[in-house]
């Protein structure tokens, strides 16, 4: 029977450390199904999730485990490779505005009190080219219930959108 466990990892940045952390995996014959790894201030945090019979991943879970005597913090949760709800349909969002406080968080707030899950959400802040201005972009997935009326949902969008000066599309996903 296969297991699938979530790695989530935080360190010190340094070169190699994606190759690391998918090595173990791979060191302990564990798939790493799905990851997300980036860059966070001086921080390099990578979530992966494995896929592997209940004696690798096991073995892979005290090798991660291990990390934190080093310079690692590492938590471990065993999950499932559920799909998405079958209701609910892909649609990707993506914003660009100037970076200001409670933006992410109206934006989520918006989706949740839609009763719309979020598969993936990604913020970055960057400073535009010529002006220097603090930018914000952010990129959401989400699965909209199928009851929804998309165009209601996505005039109400853009009512928000208006409010918080944001320039985005709202788009669904078809592959």
């Amino acid at each position: 029977m296969q297991k699938y466990l979530v790695v989530s990892l935080i360190t010190s940045d340094r070169a190699g450390l994606a190759e690391y952390f998918s090595s173990l995996a791979s060191d302990h014959n564990c798939n790493v199904e799905d990851s997300r790894m980036s860059l966070l201030g001086a921080e390099f945090v990578a979530s992966l999730l494995l896929k592997g019979d209940a004696t690798n991943i096991d073995s892979a879970a005290a090798a991660y485990r291990a990390l934190n005597q080093e310079d690692f913090l590492v938590q471990l949760k065993e999950t499932t490779d559920e799909p998405a709800a079958s209701d609910s349909l892909p649609y990707y969002i993506h914003a660009i505005t100037v970076d200001g406080l409670g933006i992410i968080q109206k934006v989520t707030d918006f989706l949740t009190q839609k009763s719309i899950n979020i598969e993936s959400l990604q913020t970055e802040s960057y400073k535009a080219p010529h002006t220097g201005i603090q930018m914000l972009e952010i990129a959401v997935h989400i699965y909209v219930p199928a009851t929804t009326q998309i165009n209601d949902l996505r005039e109400q969008f853009a009512t928000l959108c208006d409010e918080l000066n944001l320039d985005s599309t709202f788009e669904a996903i078809t592959h």
